[in-house]
């Protein structure tokens, strides 16, 4: 038989191979493949969303009024929260995402703003950056005296004044430390406050203090007026004479002019007839309610506990509401041998006697073309 024969039997016995397994391993990578590229999409697509997405937003400024209240120390995404809240945006991410491309943004202030409904983004970052407050904030300069804070706050609040006038008869419930003794002048403290619409009078008083004795706690006012052998009391009647008195640059050569005329301790102070009086004009304009340069003769020779050319010491009250760098000074003044000081506008000249201090006011005449 031949091997040629046997061979050609033994295959032609045997199944042709079939062509179905092939076409079902294609099917199931081509299947394989499209879940892969579905599952990168989608992957895709999240990423897109919660990265790449922009944020749902309205269009254009808004319409109506919505008071927004912005807290000190909020984060941007915690006043976008607020904004999306109140419907001021469509979405906190809509806010987020326009700060992010303004860095102005960090600059927004704590306050109460009047908004709009359903405005942008964009533009109700813009509105933050350039606020329209509500009638509210309150902007006391330094140096006030209380009658005109009542004004100020009268005037942005619509809090009537004679709320005002009725708390500064009778301030026993706004907070004012014991040495104060219960006299409001000095105590409210010269800066901007954004009061909710309606706030009492009595709410607003007892904020201005509050952030006094804030301040006062922060420079340790009572403590260092101890170690200086003063009170409290005295301290601040001194810095809202200086206040009331100098230039910020020249707050500390005031205070050292007010200590060496009320301890006449350098021996110049004896030969001068100062007798530990201030002499200062502003503490007779307090009295009078006026802000006059030049007091007549009568007036600086009348009687009363605020002419400091008569009395001998400190008046017995402030004289007004002096900042921090003034609370400062009254606590740090710089050191010499001043006794009088002349200063207006551009002009200001420090001496140690008087003669010195005739020839810087004539010099001041001078300047001022008189």
């Amino acid at each position: 038989m031949s091997q040629v024969g046997l061979s050609m039997s033994s295959d032609s016995s045997t199944p042709a191979p079939s062509s179905n397994g092939k076409k079902k391993s294609r099917v199931g990578l081509i299947v394989a493949v499209l879940i892969l590229l579905a599952v990168i999409a989608g992957a895709a697509w999240f990423a897109y969303s919660m990265f790449f997405k922009p944020s749902p937003d309205y269009v254009g400024d808004g319409t109506g009024r919505v008071i927004v209240r912005v807290e000190s120390g909020q984060s941007i995404s915690t006043i976008g929260d607020t904004l999306a809240s109140k419907d001021v945006v469509k979405s906190s991410g809509a806010f987020v995402e326009a700060a992010d491309q303004n860095p102005a943004s960090r600059t927004i202030q704590a306050g109460v703003f009047v908004m709009k409904s359903q405005m942008s983004g964009v533009a109700a970052l813009d509105a933050m950056l350039n606020p329209s407050r509500v009638a509210g904030s309150v902007v006391i300069p330094e140096g006030s005296r209380a009658a005109r804070v009542a004004e100020i706050a009268s005037e942005a609040t619509g809090i009537p004044m004679a709320d005002y006038e009725a708390i500064f008869l009778d301030p026993s419930d706004v907070g004012l430390p014991d040495w104060a003794n219960n006299h409001i002048e000095g105590y409210l403290f010269p800066a901007t406050y954004d009061f909710a619409p309606g706030l009492p009078a009595l709410d607003q008083i007892t904020a201005m203090v509050a952030k006094f004795n804030e301040v006062a706690a922060e420079i340790d006012l009572v403590e260092r007026a101890e170690a200086r052998g003063q009170t409290p009391l005295e301290v601040v009647t001194i810095a809202s004479i200086i206040q009331a008195e100098g230039k910020v640059e020249d707050f500390r050569k005031v205070a050292r002019v007010i200590d060496n005329r009320l301890e006449c301790t350098i021996p110049v102070c004896k030969t001068e007839f100062i007798q530990g009086k201030l002499q200062m004009d502003s503490t007779i304009n307090y009295a009078q309610g006026t802000s006059d340069v030049n007091l007549s003769a009568e007036e600086l020779s009348a009687d009363g506990p605020y002419n400091t050319h008569v009395n001998a010491g400190l008046p017995p009250t402030p004289i007004g509401n002096p900042g921090q760098a003034a609370l400062e000074a009254a606590l740090k003044p710089a050191k010499g041998d001043w006794l009088y000081f002349v200063s207006d506008g551009d002009f200001t000249a420090f001496s140690e006697t008087y003669d010195e201090q005739q020839a810087a006011e004539a010099k001041w005449r001078a300047n001022q073309g008189s």
